[in-house]
């Protein structure tokens, strides 16, 4: 109708519950630095068993820019969190769920359980669990137990 276009977009089950339908989104075609305004238009009901995603369709006016059957990058704007951001490897998981180990009073290891939200390639963000005030451990958790004594340094400190 009128040329339009869409893109569908893969979502994680998670990014698909923070949006919905009417939310804007920018579209870059792959080998462009030209960007388009969309609108996400629909919102599957379904997710991959397999991947554990859903897709988003965003409706784009016509641009000859925009081909069928192209690939594109899609930033969707669904509101923002405050959160505190660690890299992937102070981030460990168990039985019990993902967990951080801070350094606690007298300088001893402390579990502390955590629930993270969004990865991206510079850490992930820890959206339940810590205030940010916290002095986590980023490196070697693994090595450590509860209760046992450390000698923390800052990051970057050499």
């Amino acid at each position: 109708k009128g040329g339009e276009m869409e893109l569908i977009a893969n979502l994680t089950e998670e990014s698909l519950l923070q949006i919905s339908t009417g939310v804007r989104a920018t579209v870059t075609p792959v080998g462009s630095d030209k960007s388009f305004a969309g609108e996400i238009w629909q919102i599957s009901p379904v997710i991959d068993p397999q991947d554990r995603q859903g897709s988003a369709r965003i409706a784009l006016a016509y641009a000859p820019e925009l081909r069928p059957g192209g690939f594109a990058e899609a930033v969707i704007g669904a509101g923002s969190i405050v959160a505190p951001k660690l890299p992937e490897s102070a981030v460990l998981a168990d039985d019990k769920g993902s967990y951080v180990y801070i350094v606690g009073k007298d300088d001893r290891i402390v579990r502390r359980n955590v629930k993270t939200g969004t990865l991206s390639a510079d850490g992930i963000a820890v959206v339940a669990g810590l205030t940010g005030s916290e002095r986590v451990v980023l490196r070697a958790g693994a090595f450590l137990s509860p209760g046992e004594k450390v000698k923390p340094q800052r990051a970057g400190a050499r």
